[in-house]
């Protein structure tokens, strides 16, 4: 199991951003969380509100009302951070950033 850092954007595109660079998800995103994942497709599944616990939702519902977001699960176009790269969710896979 790797620790996966989680980042969703401010401004959801849900579309992979092929212009946003590492340097951008700072300013781009808001950091979610941390979790704990064998693999990236773990990570997403991880992340869509109907797997999650109670304590899991609640804590992802004060997240979308603090940021005003509009969906808790992750989309296309969010971000997965690990061993110092970031990945962002795709149409049907995930694409390491540069």
């Amino acid at each position: 199991m790797k620790t996966y850092t989680i980042w969703y954007r401010k401004e959801p595109t849900y579309w992979f951003d092929r212009g946003l660079k590492v340097e951008d998800v700072y300013s781009a995103c808001f950091r979610v969380g941390q979790i704990q994942a064998a693999c990236l497709d773990e990570v997403f599944q991880n992340q869509q509100a109907e797997v999650w616990n109670r304590e899991e939702e609640r804590k992802m519902t004060e997240i979308v009302k603090r940021w005003g977001l509009r969906d808790a699960s992750m989309s296309v176009g969010d971000i997965a951070e690990v061993d110092g790269k970031f990945y962002q969710v795709a149409l049907s896979c995930w694409k390491q950033m540069d």
